[in-house]
């Protein structure tokens, strides 16, 4: 999982995405929590959790960007697992 998303040379009213797993490395299914992003207006992560993560398998993120004028933006999305 990347620490860091840079979209570069944005351009206003597109939408730029990455795509990010979340992987189980454990032997036990795992609930994750997905704290979005607070800029919401410019950042979204969509995902489609339907419980926990079985052990060996990957929830997919999508993040997404898209700002109506050019400037710099910075945001934190936060997952957390039990344990």
């Amino acid at each position: 999982m990347p620490e860091e998303i840079v979209f570069d040379n944005i351009e206003v009213n597109q939408v730029y995405e990455a795509a990010v797993l979340v992987r189980n490395l454990t032997k036990v299914p795992r609930h994750v929590r997905i704290e979005e992003p607070k800029a919401k207006s410019v950042f979204r992560c969509d995902y489609d959790m339907k419980g926990p993560i079985a052990p060996g398998l990957s929830l997919e993120l999508l993040i997404s960007f898209e700002c109506n004028s050019i400037a710099e933006f910075h945001d934190v999305l936060i997952i957390k697992s039990e344990k």
